[in-house]
């Protein structure tokens, strides 16, 4: 699996727990192009335009974990350092703070987690996530 998809992710790691089936689960860090964007079949219906917006969600995203990284736990100021760099023209589904195995929301402070987003860009819907912590990247099999 590949760690983008973090939510199909957590539904399958429950699954395979619930029924004691015996499957190794191995995940695969997110791919991105060099100017950040997450790989995705989505980007190709991206303008020129649209994808220079589509960046500022992965802006936002490392921009919040840069502060996570620099001791920031308060989920608000997270999620607020994430917002101040969408684009124009982003319409925001959900930016949200979440547990990387049970999607539970995650109290302050903010250890290890998973900031997720996903928002259109012009009809183009778009998902991304990045890990906070060091054992949610190993929840999503990136370096901790």
């Amino acid at each position: 699996f590949g760690a983008k998809d973090a939510q199909q992710l957590a539904v399958v790691r429950r699954m395979v727990l619930d029924f004691s089936m015996p499957v190794r689960i191995e995940v695969g860090p997110t791919v991105r192009e060099p100017d950040g964007l997450a790989l995705s079949s989505r980007n190709r219906y991206l303008s020129p335009e649209e994808k220079t917006r589509a960046l500022s969600l992965s802006k936002g995203l490392f921009q919040a974990r840069k502060a996570h990284d620099s001791g920031e736990r308060s989920g608000r100021a997270l999620l607020q350092a994430a917002r101040r760099e969408l684009a124009d023209g982003v319409e925001l589904d959900y930016l949200e703070i979440r547990d990387p195995y049970t999607f539970q929301t995650v109290p302050d402070p903010v250890e290890n987690a998973l900031l997720l987003v996903a928002a259109r860009v012009g009809a183009t819907r778009l998902i991304d996530n990045v890990p906070l912590g060091a054992d949610a990247a190993r929840a999503l099999g990136e370096e901790g």
